[in-house]
Parts: C-alpha cells; structure tokens; sequence
C-alpha cells in the first residue's frame, strides 16, 4: 500500500515568505537540516518529518514528501493550499545518464520532463543549467537503459520534479530543482535494491537480510551505493544555502 502522509494535523502556522524545501527521504534530508541549522518542528504535521528554521534571514520549511511523484505532489499540494510558501526548491539525489556526469555533482536542470506525459516543466526560480531530469515511476537499473536514455537527450533521473513542479506551477510558485548525483551512468544498479527501503527511504531490515542471503554477491553493490547516495546528499548541502541567498 501507497505511503501517503497524515497531514490533518497540519496548521496555518508557516510564513507566507517561506522557502519550502522538499526532500524524498530520510537520508536527503539530514546533512541539509545540518547544514541550515532547521529543527524538528512538530506543531505543523503530526507524526511527519517536518524542519523549520531561518537561513540568511529568510524563513525555511523542509518536508520529507516520502519517494515518488504521487507522495511528494500530496504533500507539497496540501502545503500550498494551508499555506502557500513564497518559493519552492526540490531537492535531492538522481540517477546519472549523461556519462560526464559523476557522483556528487548537482545539477540545476532548466527542463524536466514527465515520463508519463511527455510534458516538459521549466523552473520559474531563476538560475538553473543546461541539463535535462527525466521523472519516472521506476529506479533506472541497467547501463544500457541508462545508455538509451542519454541518447534521448535526457542527462538524470528522479522519480518526484515533475509531480513537485505540477502542484508549483498550479499555484503560480516559482520552484526550482537541485539534484545531486548518486549512480553514475557506468554503474549498475543492484536488481531490486529499491525494495530495500520504505517510502521515506527507511530500511525494511526482513527484506535487507533475506535480499543478503539470496544474492551474497551483490553486498559490495550495495555497500557502494550507499557511499554514493550519502556523497551525494553532502554535496547538495553544500549547494542549496547558496541557492538559498539569491
């Protein structure tokens, strides 16, 4: 079943000036809630991951939307309707296809495009780059299915900017996209790796342990992954509160 998040405990309590800040998961979140100095606040989502705090004297609100574009669009679509932040910045970590791309870099794309539609979104919060994020409903697996994307135009891949986007651009909010790369385009993701994790990135340890024992060969796959998925997550801390002063 489908994490959606319980926001009926939601308040009219985040600034209007507020730069909302959307993570997928869990371990996204946490060297960015360091890096800003944001603390759990719990009177704005009941049982939710919620940060807030202020960053060059602008006021920040970071939500943990949960992986994918319908959990993220609930989440950033009731956020706008209660309270209607000034900004919005989707961040957190991609898949590479353009084979230059390494992990650890940010990419600031100027396009991203929804698989399910073809419909291309375009940041309206001013200082993106030139590269292309495709948002899909599955993790891209394989070399050559990364290969064949590249050659589609499309640089990286993420499963939440273009429902985060939708809800942004319904309600006239300049949003802006950072992504910071964790598998590169040469690197082959684990079969089924994604299922290790919940939908707030938090490890399911019965199918970690079982997944362990069926396929020993894969754990320095994994072990790899995670060192690129935290790279990542401490590169976009360093990023976004520059993105956050202009």
């Amino acid at each position: 079943m489908a994490f959606i998040p319980d926001l009926a405990y939601f308040h009219n309590s985040m600034p209007h000036t507020a730069t909302l800040i959307t993570t997928a998961v869990t371990s996204e979140a946490g060297p960015l809630i360091k890096a800003l100095g944001l603390r759990r606040d719990r009177s704005l989502v009941r049982r939710r991951m919620v940060y807030t705090g202020q960053y060059a004297d602008h006021p920040i609100v970071l939500a943990v939307t949960g992986m994918g574009r319908d959990q993220s669009r609930h989440v950033v679509d009731v956020l706008m309707r209660r309270c209607g932040p000034q900004r919005v910045l989707i961040s957190g970590t991609a898949g590479a296809t353009c084979p230059k791309l390494n992990t650890g870099d940010v990419i600031i794309p100027d396009r991203v495009i929804d698989v399910d539609n073809d419909h291309v979104w375009q940041p309206t919060w001013p200082a993106s780059t030139q590269y292309t994020l495709r948002t899909g409903g599955a993790v891209i697996e394989s070399v050559d299915d990364k290969a064949g994307l590249y050659a589609e135009h499309i640089d990286a891949v993420d499963m939440e900017t273009a429902g985060v986007a939708d809800i942004c651009e319904h309600y006239q909010t300049p949003w802006l996209c950072a992504r910071a790369i964790c598998d590169t385009a040469s690197m082959t993701m684990p079969p089924g790796s994604a299922k290790l994790v919940d939908r707030r990135g938090r490890p399911r340890l019965v199918g970690a342990v079982g997944y362990v024992l069926f396929h020993p060969g894969r754990v320095g796959e994994l072990m790899r992954l995670g060192a690129a998925a935290k790279c990542a997550a401490e590169a976009l801390a360093r990023v976004v509160p520059p993105l956050l002063e202009g």
